[in-house]
């Protein structure tokens, strides 16, 4: 992924700060005009309430599983993929043209033993099955079921339990320093390696394995393999981070800000928004994609030698990794496994990151618009009353 889920979510908190802005100002407005016309407050549709909701939560289930297929099972296999390469064997008829042509001892005894043909080699490399996003779904979905889609959810659920359960303890027991957030992170993502090493082995591999046979105890081995690819992805995570915090800070993009300070046009605003947002497309791209692909590339060499992989995959790294039983690690290094990603798999896993970007914009896009035909159609009259008594419920009161 170019971006992580704990990365876009300050993002997403600093949207939703600007949208309950917009809404603050939007009630403060509909409740003056209300009382300056002498009119009651009227009652909430509670049909209206239910459809709305519900459209909500079923959309962000949709939206949620449309997500991780895309950002991680898709993305997750594109990164450890392949190529299979064939060699086909053809027979070329030489003409009279090329019977004219004076053959070498070699050749000449080659073609007095065929006869007039000679079998040519070609070596054909097939194209990569994550090359299409229907083409990976398809091949998944065809070796593992229709629930391949989302294969590995039950361990990113551990994972994510995993990394909760950490931030509070390490919250307890870390002191309050400048700087121990970073560190906090830092750690949490070191000791939760083993269990993303697990959650990726489970997302790439053939299904067979039973979910008890996965959690092994993690050993000093695996903690050494995964501890630098997993420290340098989280902290180009946060360092992109807070990149973008202080310049949207310094662009005057906070949210916070009232009417009065911002003082420039629209126009403006907007040049200085899509300069962050090219900022952010940039590190993803040759900062946070290598960190990425460094991790899952040396998860994916750690799966054991007893499972395939559900696409092709050499495990060797173009005899990069030394098996176990010859003395080796049985790991792929930190820079081999970016080196070991060719030209071709970097541009290939590029667009799969541009089409995932125009999908996710078109979803939200059409769910954004379903949910304002719902508020249109069924809640003309009642709309202004359900936006108050939901903040009424649930923010607290500004002082």
């Amino acid at each position: 992924m170019g971006f992580s889920d704990r990365l876009l979510d300050p993002l997403w908190k600093r949207g939703i700060a600007v949208v309950g802005s917009a809404v603050d100002k939007h009630l403060a407005k509909s409740v003056e005009k209300r009382q300056a016309s002498g009119g009651d407050e009227k009652d909430i549709d509670l049909a209206f309430v239910i459809i709305f909701f519900s459209s909500i939560a079923i959309l962000v289930a949709l939206y949620g599983l449309v997500q991780y297929t895309l950002r991680h099972v898709v993305t997750t296999l594109a990164l450890i993929e392949t190529p299979a390469s064939s060699v086909a064997v053809t027979v070329a008829e030489h003409d009279d043209e090329e019977a004219n042509v004076k053959l070498s001892d070699k050749e000449a005894e080659a073609q007095a033993f065929l006869g007039n043909s000679l079998p040519k080699l070609t070596v054909v490399v097939s194209k990569p099955i994550t090359s299409k996003i229907r083409t990976t779904i398809k091949h998944i979905t065809s070796q593992a079921g229709w629930t391949a889609r989302w294969r590995g959810m039950g361990y990113a659920m551990v994972y994510g339990f995993s990394v909760s359960s950490l931030a509070q303890f390490v919250g307890a027991v870390v002191p309050n320093f400048p700087g121990a957030p970073i560190i906090g992170n830092l750690l949490i993502a070191l000791l939760a390696a083993p269990v993303h090493m697990i959650w990726t082995h489970a997302t790439i591999a053939l299904p067979g394995k039973s979910w008890r046979a996965r959690w092994a105890p993690a050993t000093f081995a695996s903690y050494k393999a995964l501890a630098v690819p997993a420290l340098v992805y989280e902290g180009v995570q946060l360092l992109v981070l807070y990149m973008a915090i202080c310049m949207g800070t310094l662009l005057g993009l906070d949210a916070s800000a009232s009417d009065s300070d911002k003082t420039q046009s629209m126009a403006w605003l907007a040049v200085r928004g899509v300069g962050v947002l090219l900022l952010l497309a940039a590190a993803g791209v040759f900062v946070i994609l290598p960190a990425h692909t460094q991790l899952v590339r040396v998860e994916a060499s750690m799966l054991p030698d007893d499972e395939d992989t559900i696409v092709p995959f050499d495990r060797t790294f173009g005899g990069k990794v030394v098996p176990k039983l010859l003395g080796g690690s049985g790991a792929i290094g930190f820079m081999d496994a970016w080196r070991s990603f060719n030209r071709e798999a970097r541009i290939r896993v590029v667009k799969l990151y541009m089409k995932i970007f125009a999908i996710s914009t078109v979803l939200m896009f059409l769910f954004v618009h379903v949910l304002a035909l719902e508020v249109y159609f069924f809640g003309k009259d009642s709309v202004d009353g359900v936006l108050l008594r939901v903040q009424q419920h649930t923010m607290p009161a500004n002082v």
